[in-house]
């Protein structure tokens, strides 16, 4: 069954998505954002029939089923609320949320809704990602016992910036973290029941850099290293 998607934003990922919505020829059906200019533009190169001013017009639209969400994550559980009492289906960018008490409300209004609320986190659906659970599955890799996940960044000196910007829910943590988190869990043979975690802030308080330690009941480890001005291999 295809849906009628909106899309709420017009940044980098949400040109991707826009563009993979055009490509299998199912373009877009709405898109909303702050600036007007961009908008045109966007809904322009998109094939995008309506724009609208505001998420609230976007999100009344009846003829729309499913919403992305490509903003700032600090604006995502407003949205998600409000997308789900318009009973739209929801995408959202990672974080999906900025806390787990945050995601526990949406979590529960899309169950109790039927609603399909998703994070937009993309290792978990890479085609290598799943051929190695497969062999972790098969036990062709042998027994897990460690995994080491490093995720570094450079990013340019801006405490204004979205990666600094404690307003902005900025920090190493809820930018590639979400990568390097959900990548060591999902290795994992089952969900972990201890965490430790120490950081080094940034001027502004966010974290720059992190380590934390994972440990589940089957004797697994998992170390996740974070930094926002040291490259790292990823």
């Amino acid at each position: 069954m295809s849906l009628n998607w909106g899309i709420i934003g017009t940044g980098t990922i949400a040109n991707e998505m826009a563009a993979s919505l055009l490509a299998h020829q199912q373009p877009a059906m709405a898109v909303t954002a702050r600036d007007q200019a961009k908008l045109t533009s966007f809904a322009e190169q998109y094939q995008i029939p309506k724009t609208y001013e505001t998420v609230a017009d976007l999100l009344a639209d009846e003829t729309i089923d499913a919403v992305y969400i490509a903003t700032p994550h600090n604006t995502h559980f407003d949205f998600i609320k409000q997308a789900l009492a318009h009973h739209k289906h929801v995408l959202a960018e990672k974080a999906i949320t900025v806390s787990n008490e945050e995601y526990t409300i949406v979590r529960k209004l899309a169950q109790d809704a039927g609603l399909v609320l998703l994070e937009a986190m993309t290792p978990v659906h890479m085609p290598l990602f799943k051929r190695l659970r497969e062999l972790i599955n098969q036990g062709a890799l042998g027994q897990i016992k460690v995994i080491n996940t490093t995720f570094g960044s450079h990013k340019p000196y801006d405490p204004k910036n979205r990666f600094f910007n404690p307003d902005l829910a900025g920090g190493a943590l809820l930018d590639i973290g979400g990568y390097a988190t959900q990548a060591s869990v999902y290795f994992m043979n089952s969900t972990p029941s201890r965490a430790n975690s120490m950081m080094v802030p940034f001027e502004t308080g966010v974290d720059e850099q992190s380590v934390t330690i994972l440990a589940n009941d089957n004797h697994e480890m998992a170390t996740i290293t974070l930094s926002m001005q040291a490259k790292q291999p990823k």
